[in-house]
């Protein structure tokens, strides 16, 4: 079967999105203060201009316990972790950096977020002006019901979700995306930046990739895994899945967990090495291959002629361990191939 390809174009048609539909209920602000100047010195070198002002602003948005949310930021971090009740309070804090004061506080006016919401929906979207070189960032802080259904993407920053049990779906260009304690993850993504997935119990498929960063999950359990980096590692440690689709370009991918019984993984790397490490209770057949690297296996595989292969120098093989109920797939161009035991 053939992999699902790396990634979708970000953040084009995000740009010229109309806001949702008229609000119905007007979000609820906890306090706004504007700091005139911030008291902290600024690191020798500092090239974003030394005068900084901030604008923070909190709403409180009833979106009920399955509730959706849908936020973008252009730059700056968002961080969202699980709240009670049926409502999400969204911190937004706005830092602007500039020649002087005045001029901090200018950039601040220029950059608006809109913060719309129609019974259990809501959408929050950063706004900056055409044409404008501004020294802006926006950073989010959300708390939302454990059941909500969450869609961020970012242009420039990183995206960190904890305890959020509903349909996930996190992209951004320039940052790390870190996930833990999560149920359901369409997508996490990045093209420079690290995916990080911890904690995860699901009984769905999920996707993540990264074009130049790792793509690393641990304690996870999902019917269904599908990874991809280009010129990052794609790790998976203490992993149990159904089928595992895991690639990476110049990366090694490595898997350590369990297999199921009739389960299928793919694996492959064209200038990396590939390292499946797993407990040996559940048997599989092997199809390995490698141009230019070795083959290797801890545990006794055999071949439908009988032929067992334990040591190195093989470059290419095709056999079976216990009742091969399982079935793992193997390619590396540059890279070598281990089977060993957790």
């Amino acid at each position: 079967m053939t992999m699902r390809s790396t990634f979708s174009t970000l953040l084009a048609l995000s740009l010229l999105a109309a806001p949702v539909g008229a609000q119905t209920h007007t979000p609820q602000d906890r306090g706004r203060a504007v700091v005139r100047e911030a008291a902290a010195p600024r690191p020798a070198g500092y090239q974003r201009g030394a005068h900084e002002q901030t604008d923070r602003v909190t709403h409180t948005l009833k979106i009920g316990a399955n509730g959706e949310l849908d936020l973008f930021n252009l730059a700056g971090p968002t961080t969202v972790t699980r709240g009670s009740g049926n409502e999400a309070i969204i911190e937004i804090v706005k830092t602007a950096r500039g020649a002087s004061p005045e001029d901090a506080r200018e950039m601040l006016r220029f950059v608006t977020v809109s913060v719309l919401g129609r019974g259990s929906r809501a959408e929050i979207k950063t706004q900056y002006p055409a044409q404008r070189r501004l020294h802006v960032t926006v950073a989010y802080t959300v708390s939302a019901p454990a059941n909500t259904r969450l869609t961020v993407r970012s242009l420039s920053g990183s995206i960190k979700v904890t305890d959020i049990h509903g349909d996930l779906s996190l992209e951004t260009t320039s940052g790390n995306v870190d996930v833990s304690g999560a149920s359901r993850i369409a997508g996490a993504k990045s093209v420079s930046g690290n995916v990080t997935i911890t904690g995860m119990t699901s009984d769905a498929g999920m996707e993540a990739s990264s074009i130049s960063g790792n793509v690393t999950l641990r304690d996870v359990q999902a019917r269904r895994l599908s990874l991809s980096s280009v010129s990052g590692n794609v790790v998976m440690e203490n992993v149990a899945c159904e089928r595992a689709e895991a690639q990476s370009m110049s990366g090694n991918v490595f898997y350590t967990g369990t297999l199921a019984q009739s389960g299928r993984y793919d694996m492959k790397s064209h200038s990396g090495d590939v390292r499946l490490r797993v407990d040996g209770r559940v048997g599989f057949e092997l199809d390995a291959s490698t141009f230019s690297g070795s083959i290797k296996s801890d545990l006794p595989l055999t071949t439908r002629g009988g032929q067992t292969m334990n040591g190195p120098g093989r470059r290419a093989f095709r056999g079976a361990y216990g009742d091969g109920s399982a079935l793992i797939n193997i390619v590396s161009f540059s890279g070598s191939v281990l089977i060993g035991t957790r």
